[in-house]
């Protein structure tokens, strides 16, 4: 019996391993022929992907015959069919664009005796590493790139490319740049669910010969999606992890379809209390990807639609709400300076709150051996913004130790409330204030100025939200003709339309019935009651095209 047990084992052993397929090699510049650290090696049709080493070398394991893909930045991608394990050489040609096989891909311009500078991560590569962390937190195994979570709240990740921030970074999606119109930045928090559904991102160091015109000294961050070529099937899974963190995720691909359609579809829920005090988070993903290539493969088309709507709290560290080492140091690292209780609820006066769908169709015609047109066509709305402080109870800023339990460091959100609303309150430095009617109005009004307006000045705090939304259409059109091996031409165009919505409005008024505004010089005399609050939740954020 324990002979046949052992035959049994092996007997499986073998069949298990026989249907293994390991195909070794490595990928080497065509001109140069030395080895592309960095590369990405994909089968196709699926999510299993490896990078090459230093050298250039690989080694993938497959479910029998298939197809690799093999890519890098800057040259022309090859596919390789195997139906056995085998090691194979790939030599890739320089291209004038990033030669990747998926569409959108940055134009990022190479030099050939510094490949290192580029790497690509494989969806494989974000999968297996991303855990509860944040997508730029994947590039911080990227030489170069400095990635934190800044203040600790969710969404609020930074990240330095060459020591540049995103200000001198390009980071688009799909070829698509979504650095702010205005300042350049990049707020990650826009983009949560993108690790769900990105197939490779691209980073290149250094500044490089982009046709985009964007800012890039410090270098470019293209993240891919892709539909076309997803295995048919779908998931659903769910993540748990410290300070309440919880992630379900559901999605779907058919995979491709007859006459070259495919369709890909996910859905995502994210929250959690956050591993700072008071920095309470919740936000969804969506995606919707259409992808179509006809017979000939000359054409390939994608649609993708895709948004992350998210509240979160955070910890700030502007000049009036800075805490101090010693604070730290009194309630730990996990001190927040911006939070305290309203009504045995978490409140916390900095609150970022925001929706940015994006829209994109692209096009990619092969016309021929030696000539690739291909074309962007997108366009995304931004709503939301950030709340914060403003006024002063008192003559004194929120940040102010009289508002702070000294045993926690907390702001009383109560006692605010109270002496808003009139009543007569003891605060922690000793010091007794109360609001008073406002005789023109009979309310409860804060005068956030130095102006004495019905005998009060500076007898208050709300917590208004500062709106930056706006309407950004745009499209990128290339043409590319290789005359010889030596000379590539390109002809194209990347014009944008931005319309930025900036302006303040009260989000709490914290127990005062209104607000006392005089920097509104669209009314006489600039002194201005303002009664009226608008929510900042996450309800209110899934449609875009509302007025606020």
């Amino acid at each position: 019996m324990k002979k046949f047990n052992i035959f049994f084992t092996i007997l499986l052993f073998s069949s298990f391993a026989f249907s293994q397929t390991v195909v070794t090699g490595t990928i080497i510049d065509s001109e140069m022929g030395k080895g592309l650290p960095g590369a990405s090696v994909l089968v196709k049709g699926t999510t299993n992907g490896v990078n090459t080493d230093f050298d250039g070398n690989f080694e993938i394991t497959a479910d029998g015959p298939g197809t690799l893909v093999v890519s890098f930045v800057g040259y022309l991608s090859q596919e390789i069919d195997f139906d056995k394990s085998m090691d194979i050489t790939v030599s890739l040609k320089v291209s004038g664009l990033s030669g990747v096989t998926v569409f959108g891909t940055a134009d990022f311009a190479i030099d050939r005796d510094q490949a290192i500078t580029q790497t690509t991560l494989t969806a494989a590569d974000i999968q297996d590493r991303i855990g509860n962390l944040e997508l730029p937190e994947m590039l911080n195994s990227t030489p170069g790139i400095y990635a934190t979570k800044a203040g600790g709240a969710f969404g609020d990740s930074r990240v330095n490319l060459r020591g540049f921030d995103s200000q001198n970074v390009a980071v688009m999606i799909n070829g698509i740049p979504v650095n702010d119109m205005e300042n350049g930045r990049v707020f990650w928090s826009n983009w949560a669910g993108l690790s769900d559904v990105v197939s490779a991102m691209q980073v290149q160091r250094g500044l490089g010969a982009s046709k985009l015109a964007i800012s890039s000294v410090g270098g470019t961050i293209n993240i891919l999606t892709k539909s076309t070529e997803l295995n048919q099937g779908g998931k659903i899974s769910t993540m748990v992890g410290n300070d309440g963190y919880n992630k379900t995720v559901m999605g779907y691909n058919t995979g491709e379809l007859g006459g070259g359609h495919a369709l890909s579809l996910l859905f995502s829920r994210t929250a959690g209390d956050g591993y700072v005090d008071g920095t309470v988070f919740e936000g969804y993903n969506y995606f919707v990807g259409y992808g179509w290539k006809d017979s000939s493969n000359k054409h390939n088309i994608q649609l993708i639609i895709t948004g992350a709507p998210q509240t979160h709290n955070q910890r700030t560290s502007s000049f009036y709400n800075m805490a101090k080492v010693g604070d730290y140091q009194k309630y730990g690292i996990r001190y927040n300076y911006n939070h305290g209780f309203l009504n045995g609820n978490v409140f916390n006066q900095r609150k970022n709150f925001y929706h940015k769908p994006l829209a994109s169709v692209n096009w990619e015609y092969d016309i021929n051996s030696s000539t690739n047109l291909s074309a962007s066509l997108y366009y995304s709305v931004g709503r939301g913004g950030g709340t914060g402080d403003i006024g002063r109870l008192d003559g004194d800023y929120a940040s102010s130790s009289k508002f702070r339990n000294p045993v926690n460091g907390q702001v009383n959100w109560d006692k605010i409330v109270a002496s808003n609303s009139g009543q007569s309150t003891t605060f922690y430095d000793g010091s007794v204030y109360s609001n008073v009617v406002d005789p023109t109005t009979g309310l409860y009004i804060v005068n956030d100025q130095d102006e004495t307006v019905n005998g009060v000045k500076r007898n208050g705090i709300v917590r208004r939200a500062s709106i930056n939304s706006h309407n950004f259409l745009g499209s990128i059109i290339n043409l590319e003709k290789e005359l010889n091996d030596n000379l590539t031409l390109n002809f194209g165009f990347d014009i944008r339309s931005y319309t930025g919505l900036h302006y303040r409005r009260l989000d709490h008024l914290l127990g005062a019935d209104g607000y006392r505004d005089f920097d509104d010089k669209n009314y006489s005399g600039g002194n201005t009651v303002r009664t009226t609050t608008y929510s900042s939740s996450l309800g209110d954020l899934w449609n875009v095209f509302k007025d606020t």
